[in-house]
């Protein structure tokens, strides 16, 4: 059995939210897929079937973005409710405003990391795993 132990202060335990998002679902499972060293023997065909589709000419942004390093904030917006469906977190992707954008982008393309703005409406990603 696992026990975590997490240490927040009253900005950090303010901002926490315990909701599924589509896109963080979709983006952690895109880890598995450029990390496989990590998918369990069990789901080995489920990586390589899905290695496929990431090759198909049709899919370039979401390839771009299955690479290993930091993943710009903006494309796991907080939930804002405990039943966010993806339709609803792409509206809230969509509507970043355009400075941050590029800012979020060019720290990925640079390979380093955005330091989110207290207010921001996305959540960090330090929880991932690297």
């Amino acid at each position: 059995m696992w026990v975590f132990r997490i240490r927040l202060g009253v900005r950090g335990l303010a901002r926490t939210r315990f909701a599924i998002s589509p896109l963080s679902e979709v983006f952690s499972l895109l880890e598995l897929v450029i990390r496989p060293e990590t998918v369990p023997k069990s789901r080995r065909a489920w990586m390589l079937r899905t290695q496929a589709v990431l090759r198909r000419d049709d899919m370039p942004l979401l390839r771009a973005l299955a690479v290993p390093g930091y993943l710009p904030d903006l494309l796991t917006p907080q939930p804002n409710g405990p039943a966010i469906d993806v339709m609803a977190e792409l509206r809230l992707v969509r509507s970043t405003p355009a400075a941050r954008v590029r800012a979020e982008m060019a720290a990925m393309r640079d390979g380093r990391r955005v330091r989110s703005h207290p207010s921001s409406r996305t959540r960090c990603r330090s929880a991932r795993r690297t």
